[in-house]
């Protein structure tokens, strides 16, 4: 008798659960189509989602959050505040009721309101000032859009722990640290903050939070390095290999970062260049950029060449070879990194020379 009774409260805590896991399941999915709506600009089906959710379960968060965004496309302030408020009414804990106005504020920045965005911060760290950490990010973007750079920057460095306090947790006021310091571009600091950062990775043990973190290096890096931005790009590979020296991937990964960076460098002194051929400048840039420049911000650089003189200078193939022979000379790692064609163009422009002007080019 006692084992049927236990067998049968089983079943239906065996029950409960499975509606509980069926209704996550039904909030979650209608929370994602009502984005998807929102994103189609399909309003009102999005309302009749976020509705349905309610009806399901009145304690979902995101539908109120997104019932928020709503309102403020239509520019209903009423509206978008009653459901942030119902939105923290309804939250189950602190850390949930902190990311609602974390969310919040990020949803007032992203509408151009970052003094209204900072009230609701300056709001919750009075509210939960155990939480304060958390805060910074938001804190920090909201200075920046205000224009108050320093008040950004010194409360950046006023998160980072002492030697005695840090852990592994700590990692994304570091990762804070360096990228407003790229942003603000403050490079006459890095090499304090590089030394401060290298202690840090030299305490992390665990093997779970080294992947995490070089994980988190690595993404960094290949953003930075797919937008060109291959000086920041190298910060991060620097710190990846620096935390797992002996790993002959993140190895390539610096020297091949570091060799656009110097390439670059180079590129930079060549465009300041006044005696080097115009033409060959032209294709030095293309080249370089030819993964992030289409086509028609290349064609606006040779629009900035007065048509009848780039028809002319395009005639001036010794002008041209003798201009590729300069940078060879002069700029090394330009010529070297695109040998191949740079030879194809030489050959091209000094194919129809007569030996008198083959001979000046030697």
């Amino acid at each position: 008798m006692e084992r049927t009774k236990r067998s049968r409260l089983k079943g239906r805590k065996t029950g409960v659960l499975d509606l509980e896991y069926e209704n996550r399941v039904k909030l979650e999915k209608l929370f994602e189509e009502a984005l998807e709506r929102i994103d189609r600009g399909h309003l009102k089906k999005a309302v009749k989602l976020l509705q349905t959710a309610l009806e399901i379960s009145p304690e979902y968060v995101p539908a109120y959050i997104g019932l928020a965004i709503l309102s403020l496309q239509k520019e209903d302030m009423a509206g978008f505040e009653e459901q942030m408020r119902q939105a923290y009414e309804h939250a189950t804990d602190e850390d949930e009721k902190v990311m609602v106005m974390i969310t919040k504020s990020q949803m007032l920045l992203d509408y151009e309101e970052p003094e209204k965005a900072l009230q609701v911060l300056e709001e919750c760290q009075e509210k939960h000032p155990g939480h304060s950490l958390h805060l910074n990010t938001s804190f920090v973007q909201v200075y920046l859009e205000l224009g108050r750079e320093e008040e950004a920057w010194d409360l950046v460095q006023s998160a980072i722990p002492s030697l005695e306090a840090q852990h592994a947790d700590h990692f994304p006021q570091f990762m804070n640290w360096i990228f407003l310091m790229i942003e603000l571009e403050k490079w006459n600091l890095w090499g304090k903050i590089q030394t401060r950062v290298k202690q840090f990775l030299k305490t992390i043990k665990e093997e779970e939070d080294r992947s995490r973190i070089l994980e988190a290096l690595l993404e960094q890096h290949g953003e930075y390095f797919a937008a060109v931005r291959y000086r920041e790009a190298e910060l991060f590979a620097d710190l990846a290999h620096y935390l797992d020296p002996t790993n002959p991937f993140l190895f390539e990964v610096r020297k091949e970062t570091r060799e656009m960076v110097l390439l670059e460098r180079e590129l930079e002194r060549m465009q300041n260049d006044d005696d080097l051929f115009p033409l060959v400048q032209l294709q030095a840039v293309e080249w370089f950029y030819e993964d992030v420049l289409d086509q028609d911000e290349f064609s606006e650089l040779m629009d900035a060449i007065p048509p009848d003189v780039l028809e002319e200078l395009e005639t001036m193939n010794e002008e041209y070879a003798a201009g590729i022979l300069r940078l060879k000379k002069k700029f090394p790692l330009l010529y070297k990194h695109y040998q191949e064609s740079w030879d194809e163009l030489f050959e091209e422009k000094a194919a129809g020379l007569n030996r008198e002007a083959r001979r000046r080019l030697k």
